[in-house]
């Protein structure tokens, strides 16, 4: 879901900057072309693309953590309950 709303706000943006840089064709001879280069747009597509990569590795990796720490917490339990046990057998 997050990845189909960060398209939209990019295409929307793409659309927005190409929309303020018109070409000589729609502007008329007597004004310069003032179209967006296509390494500016390269260039944002790759920023847009290593956001979504870094959101999506931080996702990954946030519950991987979340995992190993369920399963330590759990194993951390088990030794607890494990001592109590030891410590009412000796008393």
């Amino acid at each position: 879901m997050y990845s189909n709303v960060m398209q939209d706000k990019f295409e929307k943006r793409k659309l927005e900057l190409s929309s303020t840089f018109v070409s000589v064709e729609n502007r008329g001879d007597n004004q310069r072309s003032r179209e967006l280069p296509s390494d500016l747009v390269s260039d944002l597509q790759t920023k847009h693309w290593l956001h979504l990569l870094n959101f999506r590795l931080t996702q990954k990796m946030s519950l991987l953590l979340r995992s190993q720490i369920h399963t330590l917490n759990k194993l951390l339990q088990k030794q607890e309950q494990e001592k109590l046990e030891m410590n009412q057998e000796l008393s």
